[in-house]
């Protein structure tokens, strides 16, 4: 266990810095939603996907938003912000997963009908985001040992600890220039990490765990491509 708290502070760190390294919000929304931090979580725990899982998803999109809303429309600082929406994510990701008992599949509708809405209502922006002065090597640094202590959260939230937003509370930090467009872009994009958890479902118990993810990430990118293509 201890490796894997290495290793996925490893990956978290690799995310922020590849976030840190671009200014277009649409390209850091995407970087950020690659499921290299869910990857790495599920090799690691070896969990089944669940519906906590799908809740986690859409936990990890309220995240975002609510960054969003405490930062720009309540005017707290970034990082107030951050620290109340990943309390908030925590509070909410600790009781749904012991109050709510519904099975996978029902979950997945209910997310399903939830992004037709969001994607009904949601209009893009374009942001430019500027890079930060401090250092890549002082910054992934710092990712690296905060994540570490952050990751100590895992054993009390199950499912919902593979969405938990480990690189959100960065990349928010990172983007705060670009919120509404990581927030935006990244809910309707997650239609994607959504088919890569019916994939790890559906086809694991078939062709084996680790096989089920690695086609996971073969139907990822092409969704992912082709949600691009919608209010862009």
């Amino acid at each position: 266990m201890i490796t894997f708290n290495f290793i996925m502070a490893g990956v978290i760190t690799l995310v922020i810095l590849l976030i840190a390294s671009v200014r277009e919000g649409r390209l850091r929304a995407i970087i950020y939603g690659l499921p290299l931090p869910i990857t790495t979580a599920l090799i690691a725990t070896k969990s089944q996907i669940d519906a906590s899982h799908v809740i986690g998803l859409f936990l990890l999109c309220v995240f975002l938003w609510l960054v969003f809303f405490f930062y720009k429309k309540r005017n707290l600082t970034i990082i107030a912000s951050d620290i109340l929406s990943a309390t908030i994510y925590v509070i909410l990701g600790f009781f749904l997963i012991r109050i709510i008992s519904i099975d996978f599949w029902k979950m997945v509708f209910f997310y399903l009908l939830f992004w037709i809405i969001y994607l009904l209502r949601y209009q893009p922006k374009y942001e430019q985001g500027s890079k930060s002065p401090i250092k890549p090597l002082i910054k992934g640094g710092l990712v690296f040992v905060i994540s570490l202590c952050l990751l100590l959260l895992k054993s009390i939230l199950r499912g919902v600890v593979v969405t938990f937003p480990f690189s959100g509370i960065f990349a928010v930090v990172e983007a705060k220039d670009t919120l509404y467009t990581l927030a935006g872009e990244f809910t309707k994009n997650s239609l994607s990490i959504l088919v890569f958890f019916i994939i790890v479902n559906v086809l694991s118990p078939k062709i084996g765990y680790y096989q089920s993810i690695l086609l996971g990430w073969l139907f990822y990118f092409p969704i992912l491509l082709l949600l691009q293509k919608i209010k862009h």
